[in-house]
């Protein structure tokens, strides 16, 4: 069962007995009310950052700044990493950069933020506040739904298209209704003025959920996929046994052309990407036991649901499968030829045709 440290209302108690009014809000909330697992704690606190990071100060309670233009603080209050942000109303005049104007109103808070389950709070004592009524309502029926307008919740931070279906990965279990996905559809264009990076860290954690599938389907049917990915939806079956790299591997469909400019993935994963890209490529030219042969086993074994038709059939001969040593050697080659150079190469020019007389049975 999930819950809160009780660190956390203590510290929301310590702020009320200094007469300041502060809230769990946002995606803790949520996951607290759907039993699952958080280690993000976001509070809304009804005074200036400042004024707040002064009263800490003689608390002798740790903090940090986060963006103390946007009115967030972080804060370590025993063991329980806090990011506490002052309420706020924003007025967007161009895209991600808001105008921030701070609030006394927990109402006007919730009204900047992006879909109702989201803009959900809970005081001191454990009490849920929902101000647009239907935060509550949306997250038991698993309905991804903006505050207000979708188009100018949209206009105001394009990311919120990338989130809607996200979250929609995640939580989503009713369709969304038309003129949502007619907003989403309209407006994907404006998709272009986020940077890669930003783009590139939704689209993975969407991939990180146990099921995207039906977001992607989303994606498709409001054109939003195919500004990021070309082709075709792979077998859904199949695209569901996949880790969450394997995943964006396969919807890149292979292509690792553009890894550099189109995406921002780390050291690690363009390296395995690549080495997915051989292992394929290997298993096309060459078949299962090649690959094995050359691959590590599980390496192998964590692209079989994409490699293969039968997954079941490859997954017995890989989880039996034991490397074989070849009748020779290289020292063999090092009698007959002038220097090890070209032992070596003959070497594996003989292994590589001895390899591919390899039966699945060994």
């Amino acid at each position: 069962m999930a819950y809160f440290p009780k660190t956390l209302f203590d510290f929301l108690k310590l702020l009320k007995t200094h007469n300041i009014k502060a809230r769990l809000v946002g995606g803790c909330v949520r996951d607290f009310l759907l039993n699952l697992p958080t280690t993000d704690f976001d509070i809304a606190v009804a005074v200036p950052v400042l004024k707040l990071k002064e009263f800490l100060k003689k608390e002798k309670i740790f903090t940090y700044d986060l963006g103390l233009d946007f009115g967030s603080l972080g804060v370590l209050y025993k063991g329980a990493k806090i990011e506490a942000t002052s309420l706020r109303k924003d007025s967007y005049f161009e895209s991600r950069h808001p105008v921030v104007v701070f609030t006394r109103s927990f109402i006007k808070d919730s009204k900047r933020r992006d879909f109702t389950f989201n803009a959900l709070y809970m005081d001191e004592e454990g009490k849920i506040f929902d101000p647009s009524k239907k935060g509550l309502k949306d997250l038991k029926e698993g309905r991804v739904r903006f505050i207000g307008n979708p188009q100018n919740r949209i206009e105001e931070d394009p990311l919120r298209i990338l989130r809607f279906f996200r979250f929609y990965a995640f939580y989503g279990r009713v369709k969304p209704d038309l003129n949502t996905l007619k907003h989403l559809q309209a407006q994907k264009e404006t998709l272009s003025a986020l940077s890669k990076e930003r783009i590139h860290q939704e689209i993975l954690k969407l991939l990180n959920a146990p099921d995207p599938y039906e977001a992607l389907l989303l994606m498709k049917e409001t054109k939003v996929f195919e500004f990021f990915f070309k082709g075709t939806l792979p077998q859904k079956e199949m695209f569901l046994k996949l880790s969450p790299l394997l995943r964006f591997y396969c919807l890149l469909n292979g292509n690792l052309q553009n890894l550099e400019t189109s995406w921002r993935f780390c050291k690690k994963d363009k390296k395995k990407l690549r080495f997915f890209n051989k292992i394929q490529y290997d298993y096309q030219q060459y078949g299962l036991i090649y690959s094995l042969y050359y691959h590590e086993k599980e390496a192998v074994l964590e692209m079989s649901a994409l490699l293969e038709k039968d997954p079941l059939t490859m997954l017995q001969t890989i989880r039996s499968w034991q490397k074989p040593a070849p009748p020779f050697c290289v020292e063999d080659f090092l009698k007959v030829l002038p220097n090890s150079g070209f032992a070596y190469k003959a070497f594996k020019e003989k292994e590589k045709a001895w390899v591919l007389t390899l039966k699945k049975d060994g």
